[in-house]
């Protein structure tokens, strides 16, 4: 099935979705099972009052996200260093290696 094809049937299949009354249902399951996971890590870095448990559940959830949009980010950066490439290559005529693509000294 072609890439543009497979997009619409996506967006179909979401906005149908999006539709029905009360869509997070589908999603429960998952984001019980998350933030149970991250109280026990909580839990498990010592007795602590309600308050600070609270605070430990937040901050993982925090660090969870933050690795996530890491993550994401280099991934994306990966990705335009790939089609920079490719448009270098179809430029000039000539491959270009990933040391003319790397930001670090």
């Amino acid at each position: 099935m072609a890439d543009s094809l497979a997009s619409l049937r996506g967006k179909i299949a979401a906005f149908t979705r999006a539709a029905l009354p009360d869509q997070r249902r589908f999603t429960r399951a998952g984001r019980e099972a998350l933030a149970g996971k991250f109280a026990s890590q909580a839990r498990a870095m010592g007795p602590c009052s309600d308050a600070e448990l609270e605070r430990r559940i937040k901050a993982l959830k925090s660090a969870h996200y933050s690795r996530l949009a890491l993550a994401s980010a280099k991934s994306r950066r990966k990705i335009g260093r790939s089609d920079d490439a490719g448009a270098a290559e179809t430029i000039t005529g000539e491959e270009t290696s990933d040391a003319e693509h790397n930001d670090t000294p």
